[in-house]
């Protein structure tokens, strides 16, 4: 709803969906989905906002790996300014 509000681009997809298709298809392929969206958005040069702290997120977590290659691979900047 936060990205929504601002006006941000994203996508989402339900829980019961999104485990749906994970057990359906394989964590690896979810990953894929995020990957391909991530990327398209850095092609748009777009900023990219976590509405939490994602270095407190389980690593072993999507939202965690989601933030590592954001700043890991795609060489993004990590500016925290609230995790309110």
């Amino acid at each position: 709803k936060l990205a929504e509000d601002m006006g941000c681009w994203y996508y989402h997809m339900d829980d019961a969906e999104w485990m749906e298709l994970r057990d359906k298809y394989g964590e690896e392929y979810m990953w894929s989905i995020n990957q391909q969206f991530i990327d398209e958005m850095a092609k748009k040069n777009k900023t990219f906002l976590f509405s939490v702290d994602p270095t407190t997120a389980p690593k072993e977590s999507a939202y965690y790996r989601e933030y590592q290659y954001i700043t890991e691979i795609l060489k993004y900047k990590n500016i925290k300014e609230s995790w309110e």
